[in-house]
């Protein structure tokens, strides 16, 4: 819906109160306008809170790589440190291999 324009010659007959009052509004329409037209594509709305008109993106095309790491990247690891730098040591083992179990 298109708003009719307010002219300065409007508002200078009106009182600074009714003014200020309009202009408050404007603001308010304009704001809320605004939050209707986000959806999950431009804000950091999930994609549930979509309505049923929003199309979902496209997917993306396959890039042919295997997944997990690819030959030749470096590898990602955390050291440990030497026990002698530790306060307090736990050995943990995993409990002994269950013998055959009964079917």
């Amino acid at each position: 819906m298109d708003m009719p324009k307010l002219t300065p010659e409007m508002m200078a007959a009106w009182p600074p109160e009714a003014v200020a009052f309009i202009q408050l509004l404007l603001a308010k329409i304009a704001d809320l306008e605004e939050k209707l037209n986000k959806n999950s594509h431009n804000s950091s709305k999930p994609p549930s809170s979509d309505g049923p008109a929003v199309k979902p993106a496209p997917p993306k095309p396959a890039s042919g790589k295997k997944p997990g790491g690819q030959p030749g990247h470096p590898k990602q690891s955390r050291t440990l440190f030497p026990t002698a730098q530790c306060h307090r040591v736990i050995p943990c083992f995993p409990p002994p291999a269950a013998t055959a179990r009964s079917r």
